[in-house]
């Protein structure tokens, strides 16, 4: 068998498998796996490939600011195309998430909480996760995030 005869093969395989037990494209965003999420998931938009979020710039912006220009923008391309919007409001709200938790997790260091000191190992085990969850003492770093718990108290 050729060597291009195995590489279609393989290809074919991955085409098949291509799902299968992988996160959503959207949800590899902030993890460092796929960087090019949003160039890749909106090829129409980004025919070149470039300037997308993940794009090297003299001046860094936040997600939240460059999501902002995108929809704000003149020609309103991205404003109107709803599967861009709500994979922009998920990497937003994903990031939030994201960095609300490690700052609480940070802040925790030597304070109590289910049942001792905030350690990996509690972080780890699950069953001392559910007990902070059924003690509302996990959406209590999510105050910042539009639509938890956390927020609808404060705001309430």
């Amino acid at each position: 068998m050729t060597k291009r005869r195995k590489m279609k093969l393989h290809l074919k395989k991955e085409e098949r498998q291509q799902g299968w037990g992988s996160l959503p494209v959207y949800s590899k965003t902030l993890t460092g796996k796929n960087p090019f999420f949003e160039e890749m998931a909106n090829p129409e938009k980004y025919p070149s490939g470039l300037m997308g979020l993940s794009k090297k710039r003299n001046v860094s912006t936040t997600i939240r600011r460059f999501l902002n220009q995108r929809l704000l923008n003149v020609d309103g391309r991205f404003a109107r195309d709803i599967d861009y919007l709500f994979a922009a409001q998920y990497a937003a709200e994903n990031k939030q998430v994201k960095s609300d938790v490690g700052i609480r997790l940070r802040q925790t260091r030597g304070t109590f909480m289910a049942g001792g000191n905030v350690t990996a190992g509690i972080v780890k085990d699950d069953t001392k996760i559910q007990e902070i969850i059924r003690k509302d003492q996990a959406f209590k770093s999510l105050k910042n995030v539009r639509g938890s718990p956390a927020y609808w108290q404060k705001t309430l």
